[in-house]
């Protein structure tokens, strides 16, 4: 895979004009062509890698609100149940003394 980027970088490189060649010294294109290539290759990596981390990151932050959300409607139906038993327990009580 990287012998094919700088086999591309090196043909790019042959169809540039001759004021743009005379610009650079031979070593100059040489280092550019394998550090151009290198980070070619290792962002492809990030190609595959990038999205896949995303993904799970968006299913860990759905995960969190999920929770989050449970905890809530945990709350507000355990006070919804104190309250009506409550309200129970004084009906019960108002029925005995009857």
């Amino acid at each position: 895979m990287r012998s094919l980027v700088m086999i591309y970088i090196f043909y790019k490189s042959l169809r540039l004009s001759s004021a743009v060649i005379q610009q650079y010294a031979t070593g100059q294109v040489l280092t550019l062509m394998s550090v151009d290539a290198e980070r070619v290759f290792s962002a492809m990596t990030w190609l595959f890698v990038a999205p896949l981390g995303f993904g799970v990151v968006v299913a860990l932050i759905g995960l969190l609100f999920d929770t989050v959300i449970l905890l809530l409607l945990q709350y507000l139906t355990t006070r919804d149940v104190a309250r009506s038993e409550h309200g129970l327990d004084d009906l019960l009580t108002r029925v005995r003394r009857k």
